[in-house]
């Protein structure tokens, strides 16, 4: 099991854009072929002069598969 954090800024100074974000995660490795990620995240935009905020969440599935052997990812064979 994994948990993180991303922080972001972006301007666009042109345009008098601005974005922050916060998005913390957690990942949860059932096996070496599967992946369940969860992430949220809050942002906050400033377009011209007028201020957004909004709230995300998202499920993730990552899943391998292929014709080898069942092997972990850290073996190289």
């Amino acid at each position: 099991m994994y948990l993180g954090a991303r922080w972001s800024e972006t301007d666009v100074l042109a345009e008098g854009f601005e974005r922050t974000s916060l998005e913390p995660y957690v990942a949860w490795y059932a096996n070496e072929f599967f992946r369940i990620r969860l992430q949220g995240g809050a942002f906050k935009e400033r377009v011209a002069g007028t201020d957004n905020r909004a709230h995300r969440a998202m499920v993730q599935f990552t899943w391998n598969f292929g014709a080898h052997r069942p092997h972990p990812y850290w073996a190289n064979l």
